[in-house]
């Protein structure tokens, strides 16, 4: 008898706390609820590899490049080189990534930094075959980030060109000042579903989203103070059934139809609105959960066996490069790659595929996949206190490696490491890259983020019609339950 006063306290105070979590956040939840549904369908506006590919335009016809290591020359870039592209818009452009991950882009006729300007971005789009046909209404340039752009890693492009275009969909077009490349690219259709959808959801409005440190820990905090809104409903509705199911033999004590409704759709939907707060929660990978996917940059000189021989391109390579391009159609982009100091050029085409040439004794071969065993030799030599346990070549996307967009590598091999963290690295033999590494703690992330928010428990299901079909009753179930928290709440109001 004693505890009854203290129990009869607890319950009070969870309460209390419900309450006042459900008046202050009831109408957030409720957004969040109704946006979900939309980013079912519609997320927030990018532009993939694919769109960017297809603004791409290898005309070579009487232009004659410098050499790479003459650019480097003239701009007094003494650094080493890790990554080198070839990149084409208004003018054909070198773009070198030196050890610190700066990027410097030069034309490669010229040697200068590139003029980019409302001229040259007309002329891109002239010849991008998808929009050369398409009206142009205005090309305004912007100097600073807009809701579209709502990220500090569209800073160094800064000033924007955007393109207007006067087609029925409204579309629009956002090109580098820096590098002409095209950063973003969407219509009003974009526009409207992610006022509905992403932007809300996300609290992806730009004047916060731009300040990343505030605005993750705004989504942190809101995503917590959710997870005890759920919480504590949860305790109070299994309290109050119990207590019902014990006097009355009913599931429910309450008789007025908002009270009961609340109560029992919070029994039944409230578990899955705090798993989906729980994994929102984990989206911003607050403990620090998530481990970096990719090489270091020592990792990456080690892969290479060195920084790129920019040096060894010569005047004759880079003249049966251009006789190349002339005859592979639809070419993109061209990397210069290096791996255990065997170079190459890699060719991306605008339907994302993927070819590998060498150059060898005066003519370009195209290149088969590396063997596995000379990748296990350097893998093996780049983590030598890490062993390996097992490899497997996977023509299948699995749980940790895919893409919603399928625009990553396949087949890969598939090494699984005997560190701590069980590693999982996955290769692309043709590109002899390391496309991504996934330790127990990216693993762990996946799941308490994808797995219980997007019910993305496997790469066939999620997506697929019974996908679809789940997922729209459970999320007008939540929605039912969170707009009985807004009615409560507008109730209390008119009080």
């Amino acid at each position: 008898m004693k505890n009854k006063p203290n129990k009869i306290k607890v319950i009070k105070a969870v309460q209390k706390v419900h309450r006042l979590l459900g008046f202050g956040l009831s109408f957030l939840l409720f957004i969040w609820c109704l946006s979900g549904i939309v980013m079912m369908f519609r997320g927030f506006p990018v532009i993939d590899k694919q769109k960017k590919l297809a603004f791409s335009n290898f005309n070579l016809n009487q232009k004659q490049l410098l050499l790479p290591q003459q650019c480097l020359e003239a701009n007094n870039i003494t650094q080493e080189i890790l990554g080198f592209q070839i990149s084409a818009g208004s003018t054909i452009l070198y773009k070198f990534i030196d050890l610190h991950e700066n990027q410097h882009v030069f034309d490669a006729e010229t040697g200068l930094r590139p003029v980019i300007d409302e001229k040259a971005i007309r002329n891109i789009i002239k010849a991008t075959p998808f929009l050369k046909t398409a009206p142009i209404k205005e090309v305004e340039q912007i100097s600073a980030l807009d809701q579209w752009t709502p990220s500090t890693k569209f800073n160094t492009h800064l000033p924007f060109f955007v393109v207007s275009f006067a087609d029925d969909a409204r579309t629009q077009a956002y090109f580098s000042s820096f590098t002409g490349e095209p950063i973003q690219y969407l219509n009003a259709s974009d526009k409207f579903w992610a006022w509905l959808g992403a932007i809300p959801h996300w609290i992806y409005f730009k004047d916060l989203r731009i300040r990343t440190a505030l605005w993750r820990n705004v989504v942190i905090v809101l995503s917590f103070m959710g997870i005890m809104s759920c919480l504590t409903g949860i305790a109070l509705g299994i309290q109050r059934t119990y207590l019902s199911w014990k006097r009355n033999n009913r599931l429910t004590p309450y008789k007025k139809s908002l009270y009961k409704w609340h109560h029992v759709l919070g029994f039944s939907f409230g578990l899955l609105i705090f798993t989906w707060v729980l994994s929102g929660f984990f989206s911003m990978a607050p403990a620090k959960m998530e481990t970096s996917t990719h090489l270091t940059t020592h990792e990456k000189l080690k892969w290479q066996n060195g920084s790129l021989n920019i040096r060894d391109i010569r005047q004759g390579e880079l003249e049966g490069l251009i006789d190349l391009i002339a005859q592979e159609k639809n070419i993109g982009e061209i990397e210069y790659s290096q791996f255990d100091q065997d170079n190459f050029w890699l060719c991306n085409y605008k339907d994302m595929s993927q070819k590998r040439f060498h150059y060898i004794n005066g003519e370009f071969v195209l290149g088969q996949p590396y063997d596995k065993t000379k990748i296990t030799k350097v893998l093996s030599e780049l983590f030598p206190e890490k062993g390996i346990e097992k490899d497997e070549l996977i023509a299948q996307y699995d749980n940790y490696y895919y893409a919603k967009a399928g625009d990553i590598p396949l087949p890969v091999l598939r090494f699984s490491l005997s560190d701590r963290s069980q590693s999982l690295v996955y290769i692309d033999p043709n590109g002899a890259r390391i496309t991504t590494i996934k330790t127990s703690q990216n693993r762990i992330t996946r799941w308490l983020y994808m797995g219980l928010h997007s019910l993305d428990f496997n790469t066939q299901f999620y997506k697929s019609t019974a996908w679809y079909i789940i997922v729209s009753i459970l999320m007008f179930g939540v929605t039912a339950l969170s707009f009985s928290g807004v009615l409560f709440t507008i109730k209390k109001m008119r009080k």
